[in-house]
Parts: structure tokens; C-alpha cells; sequence
């Protein structure tokens, strides 16, 4: 089975999810309905089926720079302005000023490891390594600092270390070993998950999501490789 990594550096970082009305804050880690979309832009396409096979794929989000802050960002929109037409997600008109509060992570380091379905991980590599569209982290503004794609590994413990090692080569000032302390939540159905998360997307075009089970672990790379993986 291949173990696929993905490596995000950037200034800004934004995770959306549970965002309601117009506060949209951020988790502190890539969500799936962030990495399908990150997938799928690649692609450029809609594909409801690949979805379906991509959600059936087990992911475990890593953050290798625990520490970091939060950025909040105070919108603000009126449509009558130019004649500036504004439509929300069901197609209908705004009619008044939209003011948004959006949340973003600064000077962080996260990353991704999915495993499953090994055409599937093929596919995904070659579209984060040749993209038809530009790949942000959440948000527009938010650009990556490096490319995307890190590798494809055998298993889980080689995967995590190869984002351990990535982080070591393009960051001066910032090193992690094998005593650094790292965060990662990953799918995980039993009786004693953590929590849930709402960030399977099953349509596009209806935006519709259902829940996974997830643990969220903390500690050194030796601690958890073999626990997790």
C-alpha cells in the first residue's frame, strides 16, 4: 500500500470548516474537504464518483510547527457598489453589505498523508505535480511557499519522516528531530475517538458533508510512528 505526503509552507494557512454565516474560522490542520478540493482544482473537473473513492481514502494530518498564531481579517462588501453583483452558494443576489470575519494560521507548517486505493494515490500525485489550476491552502491569498507534493512512500512511519526531513531541508531557522514535539489527527473508528469532524464532502454541486471519526495524538516522531501507523 502507498503512502502519499503532501507538505504545506506558506504565510498564511486557512482550514475552513463549520464555518456558519459569515465567521470563518480555521482548524489547525488540513481537513478532507480541503485536500479534495485542493484535488479536484488540480484536476479541474467535477467528478462526483472520484470523490466517492477519494473519501474512502484514510488521511492523517500533520502539524510539524506547533506553534503559531492566528490571523482574524474584518470584510467587508457592498454590492450596489459599480454595480457589483454579488451571489451567495444557492445563486441568489446579496442585497445588503456582507461583512465577513475570516481566520487564517500564520507561520505554520502542516502537512497530509494519504493512503488507499494506489491508482488513486497515482492520480493525486501527478495532479498536484502538474495542476491546471493554482493550489492554495484554504484560501486564496493563502499561496504556498514550496510545491506541494513531498512523496510517495511504503508506509506510514517512512511518510511522516519524510515530512520531518522536508521541513529540515528548506527551513534554516526552524529544525525538528526525533525529541520535537508533533501533532497529527487521523481517521480512527472506534469506541474512543477524540472527536468529529464534518468535512466529507459528498457532492459538489449540492455541498453536501457527512462526519468522520478522527483521534488527535501530540508527541515526539519516535512516540508516535509506531502508534499511529
Amino acid at each position: 500500500m502507498k503512502y502519499l505526503s503532501l507538505y504545506y509552507d506558506s504565510p498564511l494557512q486557512s482550514w475552513g470548516i463549520q464555518g456558519k454565516w459569515d465567521n470563518r474560522r480555521t482548524e489547525d490542520f488540513p481537513t478532507k474537504s480541503a485536500i479534495s478540493g485542493q484535488f479536484f482544482n488540480a484536476l479541474s473537473i467535477k467528478d462526483n464518483e472520484k470523490l466517492k473513492r477519494f473519501n474512502e481514502l484514510s488521511l492523517y494530518s500533520v502539524i510539524l510547527k506547533c506553534k503559531y498564531n492566528i490571523v482574524r481579517d474584518f470584510q467587508t462588501i457592498t454590492p450596489s457598489e459599480n454595480g457589483l453583483i454579488l451571489k451567495n452558494a444557492k445563486g441568489k443576489p446579496h442585497t445588503s453589505t456582507i461583512v465577513r470575519r475570516k481566520s487564517y494560521l500564520a507561520d505554520t507548517i502542516t502537512g497530509a498523508i494519504l493512503t488507499g486505493d494506489d491508482a488513486l494515490i497515482d492520480e493525486i500525485k501527478e495532479s498536484f505535480l502538474n495542476p491546471k489550476n493554482v493550489i492554495t491552502l484554504g484560501r486564496y491569498c493563502c499561496l504556498p511557499s514550496e510545491s506541494i507534493f513531498n512523496s510517495i512512500d511504503n508506509t506510514g512511519q517512512d511518510a511522516l519522516a519524510s515530512l520531518i526531513d522536508r521541513v529540515n531541508k528548506v527551513r534554516s531557522k526552524f529544525k525538528l528531530d526525533d525529541n520535537s514535539i508533533i501533532r497529527v489527527v487521523y481517521d480512527y473508528y472506534q469506541s474512543d475517538y477524540d472527536y468529529r469532524l464534518n468535512d466529507v464532502i459528498l457532492d459538489f454541486d449540492k455541498r453536501k458533508f457527512l462526519s468522520r471519526l478522527v483521534k488527535d495524538e501530540e508527541g515526539t516522531f519516535s512516540e508516535l510512528k509506531d502508534k499511529i501507523f
